[in-house]
């Protein structure tokens, strides 16, 4: 257990404890499959899988109480971890301009509860949110026309797709509501003060 948490903590290569801790690469390659298969086998079925359309309705229910959002699917945003233990010769692939050391960009979806049920993550390059979403699986379900169907109405119109909150980096794809850049009405402001709240449980 010791050498699979210094390994997930500290993003360290599986041979770099053996004099530490005096455990095996091939040992330490075991126990952190062990441990995976038995976190799968726990949890998988509650926690690591894609929203039913019993869990899209309770969600987007949700948000509606908690912030007068209908039909919202959750935030959607990405954050760059920093790679302490970076192995030297992937040192270009995970580093940005903007960055001072690697890098490794999760792009997450989190409801309300803290529910993070889509996580995307480890994609090498100078990488922003709108690329990693192009790499991403999260509107799969959407272009299979898989996903759970949707229908509400706002202002007399109506839709047949949720959507997720997201900053303004994304583009304008009809299953995104953003921020506007600079509110100037009170309208406005108040859109944008909700949105950002609702986002920051992304960035926890």
């Amino acid at each position: 257990m010791l050498v699979v948490i210094c390994m997930l903590a500290n993003g360290g290569a599986a041979d770099q404890y053996d004099k530490y801790l005096r455990i095996a690469e091939s040992t330490s390659l075991d126990c952190m499959r062990r441990f995976c298969a038995v976190v799968i086998q726990c949890f998988g079925t509650e926690y690591l899988r894609r929203p039913t359309p019993a869990d899209c309705q309770r969600l987007m229910a949700m948000h509606e109480v908690k912030h007068d959002f209908p039909r919202m699917f959750g935030s959607l945003d990405c954050m760059h971890w920093a790679w302490k233990n970076c192995p030297v010769a992937w040192h270009e692939a995970y580093t940005r301009g903007d960055q001072e050391e690697p890098t490794i960009t999760l792009e997450a979806v989190v409801s309300q509860d803290l529910w993070i049920w889509h996580a995307f993550f480890g994609i090498p390059g100078a990488n922003n949110d709108i690329n990693v979403l192009n790499s991403s699986t999260l509107f799969h379900d959407q272009l299979e026309e898989k996903a759970p169907p949707v229908t509400f109405q706002v202002n007399n119109s109506f839709y047949q797709k949720g959507y997720y909150l997201t900053d303004c980096i994304y583009s304008n794809w009809p299953m995104f509501v953003k921020s506007p850049t600079h509110p100037t009405d009170e309208k406005s402001k108040r859109f944008k003060s909700a949105l950002v709240t609702e986002i920051s449980f992304v960035e926890f």
